[in-house]
């Protein structure tokens, strides 16, 4: 009789013990000193408590990773959003800023830096040009390079520059042709 009791109650231990650890309680004091079935047993839950315990740290871990990971995205697409905002609304001035930023989105970001960047030499070039238009300058042209339309808008602000210039040696020409000839008839009158 002693010996059926001293089974069932290492068996309630073990069932109460497994059941602890089922409902996630991971910190239980498993002490396995005998080497029979009972012990084994026994020592049985005392790994499978640790391996669920550093399972579930490294979940944590993971968890903790990942959450991070998703605010930093977050954080990067409004800090695109807000760059590309800004730049459809004239302003090429903000940047992406590189820094923390890995794989995808640090080429997505090295990427709209760069278009921006062509985007604002380019404006720079056209501003610059015009602004001598309007004072009577048509010495200034666009000498960078560029590409597809931007390329096309540098030929086009070059050659109006070009036509103009050619337009008005015409007309200098002209008006000292004119102005030479109104000499002569002044003189022989």
């Amino acid at each position: 009789y002693l010996m059926a009791r001293q089974i069932s109650n290492a068996l309630r231990n073990m069932v109460e013990l497994s059941q602890t650890i089922a409902t996630g309680k991971l910190d239980n004091v498993i002490s396995a000193t005998s080497k029979d079935e009972t012990g084994q047993l026994l020592s049985a839950f005392q790994a499978m408590q640790t391996q669920l315990r550093e399972r579930f740290a490294d979940n944590q871990r993971i968890t903790a990773e990942l959450q991070e990971r998703f605010e930093q995205d977050k954080r990067v697409t409004e800090e695109i959003q807000t760059v590309t905002q800004t730049a459809s609304q004239g302003d090429f001035s903000r940047r992406i800023q590189l820094e923390h930023k890995t794989g995808g989105f640090k080429t997505i970001a090295e990427s709209i830096n760069q278009v921006l960047d062509f985007n604002q030499l380019a404006i720079a070039d056209l501003g610059r040009v015009f602004a001598a238009f309007a004072q009577g300058d048509l010495t200034q042209t666009i000498t960078n390079d560029y590409s597809g339309e931007l390329e096309q808008l540098k030929h086009d602000a070059n050659a109006t520059v070009q036509k103009l210039t050619e337009i008005l040696t015409v007309i200098k020409q002209s008006a000292e042709v004119v102005s030479s000839a109104a000499a002569e008839i002044s003189q022989g009158n």
